[in-house]
C-alpha cells in the first residue's frame, strides 16, 4: 500500500517517464533500417512527385545505368535526371488516367522494327548509312535476351533502354492527344491576320531616362514596394534562393616550382635516350607518343625547324611550349604517302561488347587465315563475311588522305584514328593488317599508295606543365584559410578585401540544390557552398575554404572563401531582399514619373513636349501589333498606340528606354483574310509544334512537389 501511495504522490513523474518512453518509440520507428515509418514516410525518399513517391536508392541507380559512360558533372547529372523523372512520372500520372499505354507488340516494334523508336535510331546508329538503324546489333541484342546470355551490364542498360523507349511512346501518344485537340477558331485567325498585316503610322517624341542624373533623385522604400507590387508576377520566385559573395585565391606557380620542374625533366633524359622500349617509357611518364609522323607544318611548335631538321635518335631541349617544358626525341623519318588505296573487311562490334568484340577478332583471324592459307580471295570474303557498304563492292574503301595527326583538324576524306595510323604508317601494299577502331575490327590490305615525295618526322615527347608545387598549394591554401578566420562577417570579408586589393564577386541566385556558378563552374566544391549556404545565415562567412581543381593538370589551382550575400523566400520578394537587383528598373520608373510630372496634363500635340525638353529624339515610325519595328521592346507604347483613332494623341508612357509620347498619323486595317482555312492550319501547327515542350512544364506548374534532394546530395 505505501508504494501505491508514492506511486500516488509521484504521478506527475510517472506520466513524464511514460512520455519520454513514448518519444522515444517514436523516434526508434522514424529511424529503423528497413526504410520503414508509422506515420508511412520513408528516411529514403527523395522526392514526392504528384503523390508518387521517389527513392533515393533507385535514383542512384538509374544515375549509374544512364550516365555510366558520362563525363559530366556529377551533380549535372543528377540534375538532369531529376528533371527527367519529374516529367516521366507526370506523364505516368496522365496516362494511368487516361488509360494510355504501350503494348509488348508495339515496344517490340520500337525496339526491333519496324517502327524503330527515335531512341533506338540514336542509340543505334548504322555506321555506314546516315539516319539508318544498325539492324544487325539489334538481332543480336534479342536473341541474346531471348537465350538470357546477355552480358549482366548491358543487361541493364538494356533494360533501361527499353524503359526509355516504352516511356518516350507515352509521352508521343499524350502529346498527340493534346496536339489533336488544338483548334483555331475563325476570331482567332482574324484576329492573328489584323495583328500581323495591320500598321499604324504615327510621329514620336522620346525623352531618354538620362536627361536626368541619378543623384537627382532619392529613392525611397515605397518607391521600391509600388514596383515590386505592380511586377508581381515578374518578381515571383518559385523557389528559396540565394545570393553568395566569394574571394577567390589562385594558385600560381612561382619561379621555384618551373626551375624544379625543369630539372626533374632533365634527370628523365638518359633514360630517353636508350633506344629500347621507347613507348612504354614516354607513357609511363605521361608523354606523347604517336605512331603518326608529322611534315614540318604540322609539328605545333616554336621550334619545329629543330626538330625537322634534326637526327633519328636526337634529344632536343627541355625547352618550353607555352607553359609546359618538353624534351623531344625524333624517332624516325621517312617518306609518307599523300594518299592510298585500300579495302577491308569489317566486323561490327563495340568495346562495350567484350563478348561481340572478341568474335569479331575471332572472325577477322579466320579470314585473314582464309585468304593467306586457304586461296580465298579477298573480294569474295567480303561479300559473305563484311558488315559495311562495301561487301558489295569487295570491301574498296577508295583513295583517301591521311588524318591531322595532331588531332586538331577535321580533314575531309579521311579515316579515324586507330584506322588511319595502321593504313599510313605501319602497312606495306599487299599486306594484310588487322586494325581494330570504334567501329569494330577491320582486316584491311592497302592497294596502292601515292606519294609526292614529302618527307615527315616521327616525335616523341617527355613533358612537365609548369604547375604549383605542393608547398605552394599549401602556402597559399593557409592565406584563404587565415582570411576566412580573421572575417566572420560579410562586413569585414568586404572590408579586408577591399584593403587588400581582392575582388568580390557575387554568384547567381541559387535554390537549395544549386551546384553551379558561372565563374567557379560545378563539381562537389560549389556544390559544398552551397549546401553550407542552406543552414546558413545572411551575412556568415563559411569557416571551410572551398578548394578547386585544374580539370586538365589536376593541382588544386584555385581557393574560394564565400559568404551568404542574401536569402530570397519563395513568393514575392520583401523590398529589403529585392532592393539590390531591381535598383536600376525603380531608377527607370522614378525618373520616367518626374519627366512626366513636368508635361502638360493634356497634350495634343508635340511641340508641347519639345517646348519642355530640349534633348528629346522625334520621328515617324510605323508598327504592327505583334511588334515589327524598331519597337519591338516597347510593347507598352505600341498598346497605347493601337488604341487610338487618326489625330489622337497618347498619354506620356514610361518606357524601358525613356518616356514616349505618339501621335497617329494614319491606321491601315489589315485586309481580310482570304485563306482563313490555310492560316488556320498554320497557326494550329505552330501551336501544337509546342507541345512537347511546354506541356510537362504547364503540368509541373498544376501539380505538388516535395523536393528533398538537398538532404542527399
Amino acid at each position: 500500500m505505501a508504494l501505491i501511495g508514492k506511486i500516488r504522490n509521484n504521478l506527475w513523474l510517472v506520466i513524464v517517464l511514460l512520455g519520454l518512453a513514448m518519444l522515444g518509440f517514436i523516434f526508434m520507428d522514424m529511424t529503423r533500417n528497413d526504410g520503414s515509418s508509422l506515420f508511412g514516410g520513408s528516411p529514403t525518399t527523395l522526392a514526392e512527385i504528384d503523390g508518387t513517391p521517389i527513392d533515393i536508392q533507385e535514383f542512384d541507380r538509374l544515375a549509374r545505368v544512364r550516365y555510366s559512360n558520362s563525363g559530366a558533372d556529377y551533380y549535372a547529372q543528377r540534375n538532369a535526371l531529376w528533371n527527367s523523372l519529374v516529367g516521366e512520372t507526370i506523364i505516368n500520372n496522365q496516362a494511368e488516367k487516361l488509360g494510355v499505354s504501350v503494348t509488348e507488340e508495339e515496344l517490340e516494334g520500337l525496339l526491333y522494327g519496324p517502327d524503330y523508336s527515335p531512341i533506338i535510331r540514336q542509340d543505334f546508329p548504322n555506321p555506314e548509312f546516315r539516319g539508318a538503324v544498325n539492324t544487325e546489333q539489334l538481332n543480336q541484342i534479342r536473341d541474346l535476351e531471348a537465350s538470357n546470355t546477355l552480358n549482366p551490364e548491358f543487361a541493364m542498360y538494356w533494360q533501361e533502354e527499353k524503359n526509355r523507349v516504352k516511356q518516350d511512346q507515352v509521352q508521343n501518344k499524350i502529346n498527340q492527344l493534346v496536339s489533336k485537340s488544338i483548334y483555331t477558331p475563325t476570331w482567332m485567325v482574324n484576329m492573328q491576320n489584323e495583328d500581323r498585316n495591320g500598321q499604324v503610322n504615327f510621329s514620336y517624341a522620346k525623352i531618354p531616362f538620362d536627361i536626368i542624373d541619378n543623384t537627382d533623385i532619392a529613392l525611397e522604400d515605397t518607391d521600391y514596394q509600388k514596383y515590386i507590387d505592380e511586377n508581381k508576377g515578374v518578381l515571383f520566385n518559385k523557389n528559396a534562393t540565394q545570393t553568395l559573395d566569394y574571394i577567390v585565391f589562385d594558385v600560381k606557380p612561382t619561379a621555384k616550382d618551373s626551375a624544379n620542374l625543369q630539372e626533374e625533366l632533365k634527370k628523365l633524359i638518359p633514360q630517353f635516350e636508350s633506344p629500347k622500349d621507347v613507348q612504354i617509357f614516354v607513357e609511363s611518364k605521361q608523354g606523347i607518343y604517336n605512331e603518326a609522323y608529322f611534315l614540318k607544318n604540322e609539328l605545333k611548335s616554336a621550334n619545329a625547324d629543330e626538330l625537322f631538321n634534326a637526327g633519328v635518335g636526337t634529344i632536343i631541349g627541355p625547352y618550353l611550349d607555352g607553359d609546359t617544358y618538353k624534351v623531344a626525341k625524333i624517332l624516325d623519318k621517312k617518306v609518307v604517302p599523300d594518299s592510298l588505296s585500300a579495302r577491308h573487311i569489317l566486323r561490327n562490334a563495340t568495346a562495350q561488347d567484350p563478348i561481340a568484340m572478341q568474335a569479331a577478332r575471332d572472325t577477322i583471324e579466320m579470314i585473314k587465315n582464309m585468304i593467306l592459307n586457304e586461296g580465298f580471295t579477298f573480294d569474295s570474303l567480303a561479300n559473305r563475311f563484311g558488315t559495311d557498304a562495301t561487301k558489295t563492292n569487295g570491301g574498296d574503301l577508295g583513295t583517301f588522305g591521311p588524318a591531322d595527326p595532331n588531332g586538331t583538324e577535321q580533314r575531309q576524306n579521311t579515316m579515324v584514328k586507330p584506322f588511319n595510323d595502321a593504313v599510313f604508317y605501319q602497312a606495306k601494299p599487299g599486306e594484310l593488317t588487322i586494325v581494330e577502331s570504334q567501329f569494330g575490327v577491320h582486316l584491311v590490305e592497302v592497294t596502292r599508295q601515292h606519294s609526292s615525295g614529302k618527307k615527315a618526322v616521327k616525335v616523341a615527347y617527355l613533358q612537365e606543365s609548369i604547375v604549383p608545387s605542393k608547398e605552394t598549394q599549401k602556402n597559399q591554401y593557409a592565406k584563404a584559410l587565415r582570411f576566412a578566420t580573421d572575417n566572420r562577417t560579410l562586413d569585414a570579408m568586404k572590408s579586408a578585401a577591399k584593403e587588400a586589393g581582392y575582388t568580390v564577386s557575387s554568384s547567381e541566385a541559387l535554390d537549395a540544390n544549386g551546384f553551379y556558378v558561372s565563374e567557379l563552374g560545378g563539381g562537389e566544391s560549389t556544390r559544398a557552398m552551397v549546401k553550407w549556404a542552406n543552414d546558413a545565415n545572411v551575412g556568415d562567412v563559411s569557416p571551410s575554404v572551398y578548394r578547386y581543381i585544374d580539370p586538365a593538370r589536376y593541382f588544386e589551382n584555385k581557393y574560394v572563401v564565400t559568404a551568404v550575400a542574401n536569402k530570397v523566400a519563395a513568393g514575392v520578394p520583401t523590398v529589403a531582399v529585392a532592393k539590390k537587383s531591381i535598383e536600376n528598373l525603380v531608377m527607370k520608373q522614378k525618373k520616367g514619373e518626374t519627366i512626366v510630372s513636368k508635361l502638360p496634363k493634356d497634350i495634343t500635340d508635340l511641340s508641347q513636349v519639345s517646348a519642355v525638353f530640349d534633348e528629346i529624339e522625334m520621328d515617324s515610325t510605323y508598327a504592327t501589333f505583334n511588334g515589327s519595328s524598331r519597337f519591338r521592346g516597347e510593347p507598352e507604347l505600341l498598346g497605347e498606340l493601337f488604341k487610338l483613332a487618326t489625330g489622337q494623341t497618347t498619354k506620356p508612357v514610361i518606357g524601358n528606354d525613356g518616356v514616349y509620347i505618339a501621335t497617329m498619323t494614319s491606321k491601315n486595317a489589315a485586309p481580310a483574310a482570304s485563306n482563313v482555312s490555310q492560316l488556320r492550319t498554320q497557326i494550329s501547327s505552330s501551336y501544337r509544334n509546342q507541345v512537347r515542350g511546354r506541356l510537362v512544364p504547364a503540368l509541373q506548374d498544376e501539380v505538388e512537389i516535395e523536393d528533398m534532394r538537398s538532404k542527399f546530395f
